[in-house]
């Protein structure tokens, strides 16, 4: 996906803190979000992700900082601020008595919207006719997750916050819940700030990503920038017949690798591969196939994991 750094900041956040007795949820942090950006937030349980969230939709107050939201001070201007933002959860619930269209009108009217003209329109246009009727309490989490969406965007919001929206979803729903958020996007060219485990999800959807730990800011970039933090890469060699001496050749340079059904497994850096293979070629070794994989977002997620658990 493509990311400008000269896109105007939907989203400002200078120095925030957050307290919870003499825990301290937040540290500091200070990021922004730009005008038609998708921005991954991430970390473990307890990093202050969801700490975050909720003071941007003022349900918490922080101790000390700015939250800037299009272009004002957030907790001065809540009105005007919630008026223009909206936000879904997999954790989030309708009223199971009340029908689609109930819960619905009751959002609208909670947005100041009047009239039945905008919810039809999102019905119709997210083929949830079907869905109209039914009790909330009897959706599928599918179907749940596809009225919420309606929901989010019942009073056209400039920024959505999504917060593990896949969570409770299969992966065929997941997929589908995808590309109906890329379709949004680019039609309605909105901002999103967006947390999940699931870091494939993440790498599709997002143009950046912040990742939280205990409170602060590691690392701020691109998910493809990220993934360079770590240069190792899974080399594995496939022969024709089992390789011989081949514990020699890999103790003489010192490496750690796996042979497994004549395939060789070797985690080791990128600029390194080149290098032994032509060694294994000139050892005499019979390489039928190649095959290398690089670093994804969850390596990354696991290095900060593990870090934080070190502190």
């Amino acid at each position: 996906m493509l990311y400008s750094s000269n896109m105007e900041n939907i989203l400002e956040v200078k120095n925030l803190y957050k307290f919870y007795k003499s825990f301290e949820a937040l540290k500091g942090i200070s990021f922004n979000l730009k005008h038609g950006e998708t921005l991954g937030l991430l970390g473990p349980n307890g990093a202050g992700k969801t700490t975050t969230i909720q003071i941007l939709l003022q349900l918490i107050t922080p101790e000390k900082g700015v939250v800037n939201i299009f272009g004002k001070d957030a907790f001065k201007n809540r009105e005007y601020v919630l008026q223009r933002m909206n936000f879904t959860s997999a954790y989030v619930h309708m009223f199971g008595a009340l029908s689609v269209y109930e819960n619905l009108k009751v959002f609208a009217l909670l947005y100041g919207i009047k009239g039945s003209e905008k919810i039809n329109q999102l019905i119709k246009e997210f083929d949830a006719e079907d869905l109209r009727n039914k009790k909330a309490q009897t959706l599928s989490s599918g179907q749940l997750t596809r009225v919420m969406i309606i929901k989010a965007l019942l009073n056209d919001p400039d920024l959505l916050l999504l917060d593990e929206p896949t969570s409770s979803l299969d992966p065929e729903m997941a997929s589908k819940f995808r590309e109906i958020l890329k379709e949004v996007r680019k039609k309605r060219n909105i901002s999103i700030l967006y947390t999940s485990h699931n870091m494939a999800e993440i790498e599709e959807m997002c143009d950046r990503v912040i990742f939280l730990s205990h409170g602060e800011i590691v690392a701020n970039d691109t998910p493809q920038k990220l993934t360079q933090i770590i240069p190792d890469h899974t080399l594995r060699v496939e022969f024709f017949e089992k390789p011989e001496k081949i514990e020699s050749f890999l103790s003489d340079r010192k490496i750690d690798a796996q042979l497994e059904n004549n395939i060789l497994s070797i985690i080791t850096a990128d600029e390194a591969i080149p290098i032994l293979l032509q060694e294994m070629y000139n050892a005499g070794y019979k390489i039928k196939d190649i095959s290398i994989d690089e670093p994804d977002l969850e390596d990354v997620f696991l290095k900060f994991a593990r870090e934080a658990e070190k502190k």
